[in-house]
């Protein structure tokens, strides 16, 4: 007795192939993965997170305080407006509990992914001052000491309403933007899946 089976390859060759592409010609999935992990730390930064999942250190009370009074001098000088004063302090508290902490100008948190061969390269338009949050400064920071800091063009420097000539700066304590924890890498996972996945099934129907 003899059995002959006729198996029609041809679809399985082309899956393969597909999939051997998206191995070799990788910069579509890699553009996905970045978009992915941009997300994720872009959502942590939305509530004060490091990747660890640990809350960033509020900002300090003089901070805030400054913060509030270079906006509010900046209102009263552009249109006078008192609500808008107050309406700003307001924000300033939300501030002070830790919502969007280091969103200032923009640009600290304005991060961008690139997807480059093989690898995604995540950065931010200032990276001197990401790396200062990142890493802390002063006793927080690698160096564990406080430094110095001068006026480089006014005759004194002034924060907080107080004027001085020099100040010794404690530092920045670290504030982590970014990262690739256990929970990224099984997001990054499934998306990968479903990458392959989408590629197979398009290869398969043709």
């Amino acid at each position: 007795m003899q059995f002959t089976a006729d198996v029609q390859a041809g679809h399985l060759y082309a899956t393969l192939r597909a999939i051997n592409g998206t191995v070799k010609r990788p910069h579509a999935l890699m553009g996905t993965i970045g978009a992915t992990v941009l997300r994720l730390n872009q959502q942590r930064h939305d509530v004060g997170q490091a990747p660890d999942g640990s809350s960033w250190t509020p900002l300090a009370k003089s901070t805030v305080h400054a913060i509030v009074e270079r906006r509010q001098h900046q209102i009263t000088r552009v249109a006078g407006k008192r609500d808008g004063a107050r309406s700003d302090f307001r924000a300033a508290q939300k501030i002070m509990a830790g919502k969007r902490i280091l969103l200032d100008r923009g640009d600290l948190l304005r991060f961008y992914y690139r997807a480059n061969g093989s690898e995604v390269i995540i950065s931010t338009m200032d990276q001197r001052k990401a790396a200062w949050h990142h890493f802390g400064t002063g006793t927080h920071g690698p160096k564990g000491a406080s430094y110095e800091i001068r006026p480089k063009a006014a005759k004194a420097l002034a924060f907080g309403g107080l004027v001085r000539k020099r100040v010794m700066h404690p530092g920045v304590p670290a504030r982590q933007l970014v990262g690739f924890p256990d929970s990224d890498r099984d997001v990054v996972s499934e998306v990968v899946s479903d990458h392959i996945t989408h590629v197979a099934q398009q290869a398969s129907s043709k």
